[in-house]
């Protein structure tokens, strides 16, 4: 489905991302980890053709061994973002925000209440009609990265791109987004998880990517993470994980 052969990306001389490989089943969930910094994001705006204006990238990204077109955002592929409240124009109801992505897109047969009403609630959320006449300022955070996960099913892509999804939210909202992300795998959607969160990767993740520098350095299916061939700077997440649950009272924080 998604084919990426030599990326490089560049700010004038400086290499920022340096020569990454990979590919994208379809239905297949994969998880990017690394720390911040190291090329995660900047990966995931130059699968969507999304660079700042002052990098330049070379390299092929193929979609179903197609080069991209602007009018694959949307249809093929979907993007979730992080901090959710700042993606959202406040002065528009939930109802503006599906009208508009189905509009945009060429999906004017599902312009239906009864439509909205059914993607809410298949994120989890209830009193869809309440939620479409809200302001995003009027939900919480988990709520609107529901909605954003709402409008990626709403558009039918084939491909989602989750960039750090439960960042701003708390354990208890991140544990259901994560749940929801899995769905995908049922609709045969294949996702793309950033995270730097290695209990995050493990919970969701066939296959996982790590990024250090702007390189990637490690590619794994999930089960082989504790594996002695494993990247020095892999085992070097690993044990830090390790490190934040341990702690003088012998309790088990299941960070």
């Amino acid at each position: 489905m998604i084919t990426i052969k030599n990326l490089s990306i560049f700010h004038g001389k400086k290499c920022l991302l340096d020569n990454i490989n990979f590919h994208i089943k379809k239905g297949e969930r994969v998880v990017l980890l690394g720390q911040s910094g190291s090329g995660k994001t900047l990966t995931s705006l130059a699968l969507m053709h999304l660079l700042p204006h002052n990098l330049t990238a070379t390299g092929e990204i193929l979609y179903n061994n197609m080069p991209f077109h602007k009018k694959m955002r949307g249809t093929q592929i979907g993007m979730i973002m992080q901090s959710p409240a700042s993606c959202f124009d406040q002065a528009f109801t939930m109802r503006h925000f599906f009208y508009d992505a189905l509009i945009s897109h060429h999906k004017t047969e599902k312009l239906t209440d009864t439509y909205f009403y059914e993607i809410i609630e298949n994120v989890g959320l209830k009193n869809p009609k309440d939620i479409l006449a809200s302001y995003p300022f009027q939900l919480s955070g988990g709520m609107l990265q529901r909605i954003m996960i709402g409008l990626s099913l709403a558009l039918e892509t084939e491909f989602i791109i989750a960039d750090e999804p439960t960042s701003d939210i708390d354990c208890i909202a991140e544990y259901e987004i994560l749940e929801l992300l899995k769905k995908l795998e049922k609709k045969q959607q294949a996702l793309l998880l950033i995270t730097h969160n290695i209990k995050t990767a493990t919970q969701i993740a066939d296959r996982i990517l790590v990024m250090h520098q702007g390189k990637l350095i490690d590619n794994f299916e999930t089960k082989d993470l504790y594996n002695e061939n494993r990247h020095t700077f892999t085992k070097e997440l690993i044990m830090a994980h390790k490190n934040l649950t341990q702690n003088a009272w012998g309790i088990n924080f299941h960070v």
